[in-house]
């Protein structure tokens, strides 16, 4: 009976201990400061994606925000996000509708943005162009088109 208590007990330690491992996983902030609003109304929309899958699709954001805005620049911070790959697209809807207005052809005619100022060239970013690795504290800028 000694012997099935002891390994009950050493079993519950091994398990507690891997659970106390993989609960420590450090986290990280993303910091992304947004420039060139060249509109002081609307709103700025926010998208953070951690899937190439996912990217742009607005039923799959991983994290956003939407602020409003008052003045040339804007400061985001993203905490306690965990080590990863993440792509960052936003827009500033001047109007207020909710929306990224497009003409006839799809061209955004209101400001946008992705994670790394990709060029833009027949059609929006991909991922792989827009991506980041997190691996500590970071901050970038993203320069509205």
């Amino acid at each position: 009976m000694k012997k099935i208590i002891l390994l009950y007990l050493l079993f519950s330690a091994c398990i507690a201990y891997i659970f106390a491992q993989t609960s420590k996983e450090k986290l990280f902030d993303l910091t992304i400061n947004i420039e060139k609003f060249e509109q002081l109304t609307g709103k700025l929309y926010i998208a953070v994606y951690n899937k190439k899958e996912d990217f742009r699709k607005e039923d799959k954001i991983y994290k956003y925000q939407i602020l409003p805005i008052h003045e040339t620049k804007k400061t985001i911070i993203f905490k306690n996000l965990p080590k990863g790959i993440y792509a960052i697209s936003t827009y500033h809807d001047v109007n207020e509708n909710g929306k990224l207005d497009t003409n006839f052809w799809g061209i955004p005619k209101e400001p946008y943005g992705f994670s790394n100022n990709p060029r833009i060239f027949m059609g929006p970013p991909s991922f792989v162009e827009s991506h980041i690795v997190l691996a500590a504290d970071q901050q970038i800028h993203i320069v509205l088109k």
